[in-house]
């Protein structure tokens, strides 16, 4: 699906997307199983959203663990956030036409500095029913990465007791 900076800008700030999310019940686990069903999910609704036209985005609310951690699948034309879309035209002219992308958006306090990871799932979004595993991977690194540094600060917060 193409679209230009531009239109891409506008659909989001006037939300002409189709969005869809699902709240996840996890542990520390991480059960696989979980996961997949949800990717499986989102990877549907996006295929179909994409394949309509419609700009979308799917999002996992992860519930149970000690902290919260939403990840988001987007179409994007870069690897920026929805949210920071204002700025996609700093890097892209605004009538240029490209190729929308598919991002893994994982946003929670523990996963870095910033509290934000994006990785590329697809270069179609039409295609990524073809990329589930590789999607529940990403989200299991992602999790498991938010829980270890997670722990780690609570230990020094330990240490220094």
């Amino acid at each position: 699906m193409e679209i230009t900076t531009k239109q891409f800008q506008d659909k989001i700030q006037n939300q002409d997307y189709q969005s869809f999310t699902q709240t996840v019940k996890m542990t520390k686990s991480l059960a696989q199983s979980k996961i997949a069903a949800a990717v499986q999910t989102s990877c549907e609704q996006l295929s179909e959203a994409c394949d309509s036209g419609y700009l979308a985005q799917g999002i996992l609310d992860f519930q149970g663990l000690n902290f919260p951690v939403t990840c988001s699948i987007q179409m994007s034309l870069i690897n920026l956030p929805w949210v920071d879309s204002a700025k996609v035209s700093h890097f892209l002219d605004a009538d240029e036409k490209r190729t929308l992308h598919a991002y893994l958006v994982t946003d929670c306090e523990w996963i870095n500095v910033s509290h934000l990871r994006i990785d590329e799932v697809a270069q179609d979004p039409s295609n990524l029913m073809d990329c589930q595993q590789s999607i529940v991977e990403m989200i299991t690194a992602n999790l498991k990465q938010a829980m270890d540094n997670q722990e780690q600060a609570a230990q020094a917060s330990e240490d220094q007791k």
